[in-house]
């Protein structure tokens, strides 16, 4: 691929910087020692502390992006490839397609628990997050609910229901707790 980027080739410079197999090893131990911690973490502490403090980070959510750039650029940079290359580009690809599919994960993804007996289905998950629930005669509809975003000052999540009505959590209590009666 052509690109000299100007005066003095510096855009080039960069580019192939980019694409170096030097920085893709520097990259790939790092991300290495992050999800190495990233795991320490999970077992000392819980699950939602590591993803808050590694794995659903801004800053890891960069280096997977720089990875994915590098990858890119090694690939790019040999366009136009040959036929002997097809399992290089396919390779590089590949790995894209799992770095994006890790960055969608930690934004947009559900984790939750479907348990299962042997013979049977589940309709059923058990999320690690909370829900406000409403049910209004026969009807039950859910929404996910995030304590943080109330306790800033904004508004929890809406539920409509079937008969127009709608529900929405302005506030709470952390001192509320459940009872039976």
């Amino acid at each position: 691929m052509k690109f000299d980027g100007g005066p003095g080739g510096a855009g080039r410079r960069a580019y192939e910087m980019l694409a170096s197999l030097h920085l893709a090893i520097g990259l790939l131990v790092i991300l290495a020692v992050v999800l190495a911690a990233g795991t320490i973490v999970e077992s000392r502490m819980t699950t939602a502390a590591a993803q808050a403090l590694v794995y659903r980070a801004w800053w890891f959510s960069g280096l997977l992006g720089l990875l994915g750039v590098n990858v890119a650029c090694s690939a790019a940079i040999r366009f136009p490839w040959k036929i002997s290359q097809v399992g290089f580009v396919v390779t590089h690809a590949g790995i894209l397609m799992v770095l994006a599919g890790s960055i969608l994960t930690q934004r947009i993804g559900v984790e939750g628990q479907v348990f299962l007996r042997e013979g049977s289905g589940s309709e059923t998950m058990t999320l690690d997050r909370m829900v406000l629930q409403v049910q209004a005669g026969g009807e039950r509809r859910a929404a996910p609910l995030s304590l943080g975003r109330l306790a800033r000052g904004g508004h929890g999540p809406e539920v409509a229901l079937a008969d127009g009505s709608r529900v929405r959590v302005d506030g709470y209590s952390a001192a509320m707790r459940e009872a039976l009666e």
